[in-house]
């Protein structure tokens, strides 16, 4: 029974672990020029730091800490009492913010502030009260728990295609935080209506990949609900959710192709919604990867003598903003739903497929980046290249995916 329970719960704490570790690279970056403070008194540097805080800042430290939060309360939450398994989240994110602030201090580049270290903790507060309204010990969670009983598939790979959807909305709506204001809105609006006057406006190729990419999501619906046309029904209105909420984010524009890309991509779907499960999965091969083919391939402008070096430092661009950090999930959902697909098929020597699979996803985005240092516009970064290819690895660890016997029962 120990046994059991260990391994269902292998990839929490990896998981847990792996995003501290990603914190502090984040928190340390550049890692170098380490030297004693000058400051006489600690506190004088958190003082300097203070005075120029950012709404950047502020938001960047706020949600980067919500998926410490999220991870940890669920993997403790297995093991202790909820209010003790929120205690040392919340204990556990205090010391790693403060360790990670003091550090700061011996890095020149970079200050710490006492703001950072309440907005981090508000955010692992934020995480845990996620993981606690969702979960099965309260009202809300067992009315959760309810309706996906009803709608959805039973088994862990039902579930990993809903995480796949929420990442995917995580990417349309980072960087979260909205604005209410007229002004705001109505800028947000005012591509969409000059598309509707003027259609040749409409940009093909976002247009396109808009289409592949929510037609992948819509068929991996149809795989995660019990009843196809339910999922479609669904996945529409879920859009309408999305795109809605997005018309409020600052710093996002809500793009015309996006919205006019939902019904094409309903429709497409519903025409093909009893093709066979070999069918299904090699249209969502095919929309991931040409949509992603499409899209980090820029403008696919050129001009004599262009060269813009590949960045080799990992994760580098992503810890300039938290719309670049948060941009993880754009990269991650495309992978992961390649591989739900495969597992969905349930083909033999899965092993055999992972190590394929891992190999040539590496050399298709290595490839893709490598040939971006010649696009005028394109920012090729080996980030993208480990993100889907750990996209790709993470769900065969799964202990019920890694035994290869189970696979029939998810």
């Amino acid at each position: 029974m120990y046994q059991a329970r260990s391994q269902r719960h292998f990839l929490l704490p990896l998981l847990t672990v792996a995003y501290m570790l990603l914190l502090a690279y984040a928190s340390l970056f550049p890692l170098s020029g380490w030297q004693i403070p000058v400051y006489e008194n600690w506190l004088d540097a958190y003082e300097v730091r203070n005075r120029y805080i950012t709404r950047t800042d502020l938001t960047t430290n706020f949600l980067v800490y919500i998926p410490l939060g999220l991870l940890a309360y669920i993997w403790l939450r297995s093991h202790y009492h909820w209010k003790v398994a929120g205690i040392i989240v919340l204990l556990t994110s205090l010391a790693l913010s403060f360790t990670l602030e003091s550090l700061q201090l011996f890095i020149p580049s970079r200050v710490p502030s006492f703001v950072d270290l309440v907005m981090n903790i508000l955010g692992a507060a934020v995480g845990i009260a996620i993981a606690h309204t969702f979960s099965e010990h309260t009202n809300l969670g067992q009315r959760f728990q309810f309706l996906r009983h009803r709608w959805i598939k039973p088994g862990h790979l039902a579930n990993m295609g809903l995480v796949i959807l929420g990442l995917w909305a995580i990417s349309e709506l980072s960087p979260i935080i909205p604005s209410l204001e007229a002004a705001h809105i109505k800028k947000q609006l005012i591509p969409l209506s000059l598309v509707l006057e003027q259609p040749e406006l409409l940009k093909p190729k976002l247009f396109f990949i808009a289409v592949l990419q929510l037609s992948a999501l819509l068929y991996l619906a149809t795989t995660v609900f019990k009843d196809s046309s339910r999922a479609i029904r669904s996945f529409f209105w879920f859009c309408v959710l999305i795109y809605l909420y997005k018309l409020t984010v600052v710093n996002r524009l809500l793009l015309p192709e996006s919205i006019l890309a939902v019904p094409i991509a309903i429709s497409l779907v519903h025409i093909t919604k009893n093709f066979s499960k070999q069918a299904i999965v090699f249209a969502i091969y095919f929309c991931i990867i040409v949509a992603y083919s499409l899209g980090q391939l820029g403008t696919l402008s050129s001009q004599a003598g262009y060269f813009r070096e590949m960045n080799w430092i990992p994760f580098y661009s992503y810890i300039a903003s938290v719309r670049q950090f948060t941009e993880i999930a754009t990269t991650s959902w495309e992978f992961l739903l390649l591989a739900y697909a495969f597992i969905y098929l349930q083909a033999r020597n899965s092993l055999l497929v992972m190590m394929l699979g891992l190999f040539g996803i590496a050399a298709f985005t290595l490839t893709l980046e490598v040939g971006q240092q010649y696009i005028v516009g394109a920012k090729p970064d080996i980030t993208n290249v480990l993100l889907a290819t750990l996209a790709w690895l993470l769900p065969w660890l799964h202990p019920l995916i890694r035994r290869r016997h189970s696979l029939n029962s998810l």
